[in-house]
């Protein structure tokens, strides 16, 4: 299993991307934040859970978390192999070293076990750091929100802690050329906190006792909240292809 890197690297790390990210994303993409309010309403830790628009939106929330007390934030990331398909830049950046040093460590797939699976995130939440995990596994390949894994349900089902949906508008299939002439606009949206007694039936129970159904349910509906807040019309439809949220 992973060690955890010391928070201070990615604290620092975070905060050395920070200016190239607000040039970014402030500048080109014309970056909103709307509803950070959500999250300063919530006394102590949180988990934020959002939709995996485009390769970059990882950095977007954390462009618009700049400064507040949920820095740094640690991601729920892929094992290296798993960002082949996205070309020879993710085959040299992704999933390694690269990857913990600004915060995103790998889920472990096939273990058959949540809490094997989500062992570096277990940690990092016992460690009072806060985590981003993205529902549905994987990004986007068509724009629409796919249906989630349980892994989100798992984490607030242990830690007992509310979940903050957010989302990214605006990012998924813009061009190039839009974003450099700043016709795009990026809109990261937080929605109101999920609270474990409105999505767990029985959420003062050890997490030995809840059964996977349990977990997934309570997936589906943090999956629900998260595509609410969707405002791209290609984003806001959950494709008839896939397993519905509910």
């Amino acid at each position: 299993m992973t060690t955890i890197f010391p928070n201070i690297f990615a604290k620092i790390s975070q905060y050395v991307v920070s200016p190239l990210a607000i040039l970014l994303f402030k500048f080109f993409g014309r970056l909103e934040v709307v509803g950070r309010e959500n999250l300063e309403a919530v006394d102590g830790q949180v988990i934020l859970a959002g939709g995996h628009r485009h390769e970059l939106d990882v950095v977007g929330v954390t462009t618009a978390l700049l400064g507040t007390r949920f820095m740094p934030m640690y991601y729920v990331s892929m094992a290296k192999n798993y960002y082949k398909h996205l070309g020879w830049h993710a085959r040299i950046f992704y999933g390694g070293p690269l990857f913990k040093l600004l915060g995103a460590y790998p889920v472990y797939k096939g273990t058959g076990s949540l809490a094997k699976s989500l062992t570096n995130h277990d940690k990092l939440i016992e460690d009072g750091r806060t985590v981003i995990i993205y529902p549905e596994g994987r990004l986007t390949r068509d724009g629409s929100y796919d249906s989630p894994r349980a892994g989100v349900g798992y984490l607030m089902a242990k830690h007992k802690l509310p979940i903050v949906p957010f989302t990214t508008n605006g990012l998924w299939n813009l061009s190039m050329k839009d974003w450099l002439l700043r016709k795009g606009k990026i809109t990261v949206v937080f929605g109101p906190a999920i609270y474990p007694q409105e999505v767990l039936q029985d959420p003062d129970k050890h997490i030995d006792e809840y059964r996977r159904e349990e977990m997934q349910a309570a997936a589906n509906l943090i999956m629900q909240r998260i595509v609410a807040l969707g405002t791209d019309e290609v984003e806001v439809e959950v494709s008839e292809t896939k397993t519905k949220l509910v």
